[in-house]
């Protein structure tokens, strides 16, 4: 008995599906048969915009304030080992790269330089140093860390 109902339910199904496909069709023009490739009319294509890969070499963030530098490095590790309040200097940018020196909070503390990259909506601290390996180790292009006071382009 149980086996009947699941025939009659899949049997209805299949009925349904199969009328569903019968109602979308279009009549058939004049003088030709119900069904023939003749009476099919091209239907249009949808294109869809291409849209390019991910790259982040066209964007251009700069420029960009050292306020918001400092905001981007609270919480690094980086900048929590550093002398508080941080401090810093007018920020250097280029494309998607930003380079800001802190403060020597007169002449008592050697500045260091944080480089910054700007990557998925947002400013990111990569490294701080007084000279950083910007190509090597940051992957900045040379041409951009040439621009860069301490971002050493190898």
């Amino acid at each position: 008995m149980r086996g009947t109902r699941i025939l009659a339910v899949t049997i209805g199904a299949c009925t349904l599906l199969a009328l569903a496909g019968c109602a979308t069709e279009k009549p058939a023009a004049q003088g030709t048969p119900s069904g023939s490739a003749a009476s099919e009319d091209p239907q249009p294509v949808a294109v869809l915009p291409q849209t390019k890969a991910w790259s982040p070499s066209p964007v251009n963030a700069c420029p960009v304030t050292k306020e918001t530098l400092l905001a981007a490095a609270k919480g690094h590790p980086v900048a929590a080992e550093m002398h508080q309040p941080i401090e810093l200097m007018e920020p250097q940018c280029v494309e998607r790269f930003a380079m800001v020196w802190t403060s020597s909070y007169g002449g008592t503390l050697q500045p260091n330089g944080l480089l910054f990259v700007y990557t998925q909506g947002a400013w990111r601290l990569q490294g701080a140093g007084s000279e950083l390996e910007c190509t090597a180790k940051y992957n900045v292009p040379a041409e951009v860390a040439s621009q860069l006071q301490g971002c050493a382009a190898e």
